[in-house]
């Protein structure tokens, strides 16, 4: 039982981040799906597409991103991603809380805690406080500041 939930979750987590990455696609995601891999990024070769302008099958794309109809940051390594994808990669530092208990590791201190769902966040000052289990979806460590150096 706890196993197929975490499968159902897992799978119900890639969707959404799916649903986030064509969202910031807009109408070209569809057109250009192929390329944009699982963070919603794209790799071009821009000697190539600019110097095959006409030819190019990524056109369109180039001359939008370039033209900011698609808010990107683009690499020098040619690695572009829409700007509302930022963090995608790690979910903002977001743990998902996945399965039937707590799997919150002990040891972990306060934690910011989110409902993906609901948008309801609450802060626990120690992982030895209770945690209503399904109540959230994401943790995120709060991590203490370093000290003031002078």
């Amino acid at each position: 039982m706890v196993i197929s939930h975490n499968l159902k979750y897992r799978k119900n987590m890639e969707n959404k981040k799916q649903e986030v990455i064509r969202k910031a696609y807009g109408p070209h995601y569809i057109e250009f799906r192929h390329l944009i891999n699982e963070n919603g990024g794209i790799i071009i070769n821009w000697s190539v597409a600019f110097y095959n302008m006409d030819k190019s099958p990524n056109n369109d794309l180039v001359v939008d991103l370039v033209h900011n109809k698609i808010e990107c940051d683009v690499n020098e390594n040619g690695y572009i991603l829409p700007k509302s994808l930022k963090g995608i990669e790690n979910n903002n530092g977001w743990i998902p809380i996945i399965g039937l208990e707590k799997e919150i590791p002990l040891g972990t201190g306060a934690i910011h805690l989110f409902n993906f769902d609901t948008k309801e966040e609450y802060i626990s000052i120690s992982d030895k406080e209770f945690i209503e289990i399904g109540r959230f979806t994401h943790y995120q460590p709060i991590v203490k500041p370093l000290p003031p150096i002078h």
